[in-house]
């Protein structure tokens, strides 16, 4: 009888008894297995955020080997000299015009000049690029 009354049952045949008993384990192990269910959702869940990972780090390195083979193509670095040979130049032309510039404002006072501007520009990106020349 007591185990009856610890399952509300008082009164009820042995048959309910077992059959309440019964489901009483069962809705217990149905709460475990709900537990069980939501962690392997969650395992889940973090297994497909690092797969998803793995892929994001497999492409990084793929994307690497490839610029790592550029730096070691020889058509890159005769590429690159070429661009620093003129950008050289153009810094010589950009000093060369800046200067053929004030001497013709200074010779012709009364030539129209280019803009102030103009002058400011050339003359920054004559100083800029002067150090790293």
């Amino acid at each position: 009888e007591t185990e009856a009354a610890a399952l509300g049952v008082a009164g009820d045949g042995p048959e309910v008894i077992h059959l309440r008993r019964l489901l009483h384990e069962l809705e217990g192990e149905r709460r475990a297995d709900s537990l069980a269910l939501d962690e392997a959702q969650q395992a889940l869940r973090e297994a497909e955020l690092t797969e998803q990972r793995f892929r994001d780090v497999a492409r990084e390195n793929k994307k690497l080997r490839a610029d790592l083979a550029a730096l070691e193509d020889e058509g890159f670095w005769k590429e690159i000299e070429a661009l620093q040979a003129r950008a050289e130049e153009a810094l010589g032309l950009a000093k060369e015009s800046k200067d053929a510039l004030q001497r013709y404002l200074a010779a012709f006072p009364s030539f129209d000049p280019p803009s102030g501007a103009l002058l400011n520009r050339i003359g920054r990106f004559v100083a800029t690029a002067a150090p790293a020349a």
